[in-house]
């Protein structure tokens, strides 16, 4: 994406693959992934993690309303199986999925 991201770990752990490396960010740590820079990320255990994003520049977090709204209209589906609705919001917001 065009984005860059900045993330606060509140709780829990994330690891994050970018640049050809692989960083895993406990609670109180931060990560920073730049714009256009292609990334993975994945909660490598069991607990919960809590992260706190910030993306630059703004206008991002319409991305999150459009998932919020996708979500909203589908409460007891999977996620992996709301792919044909947030496969146009990936393409609209320039992201790409593994899955």
């Amino acid at each position: 994406t065009k984005e860059g991201w900045t993330g606060f770990v509140l709780a829990g752990k994330l690891k994050v693959g970018f640049l050809g490396e692989e960083v895993e960010v406990s609670a109180g740590g931060v990560i920073h992934v730049p714009p256009d820079c292609p990334f993975v990320w994945s909660n490598p255990s069991d607990d919960p993690a809590r992260i706190l994003y910030i993306y630059t520049p703004g206008a991002f977090e319409n991305y999150f309303r459009d998932v919020g709204a996708v979500l909203a209209k589908n409460p007891n589906v999977a996620i992996k199986d709301l792919s044909p609705q947030l496969s146009p919001l990936w393409q609209r917001y320039g992201l790409e999925s593994e899955s």
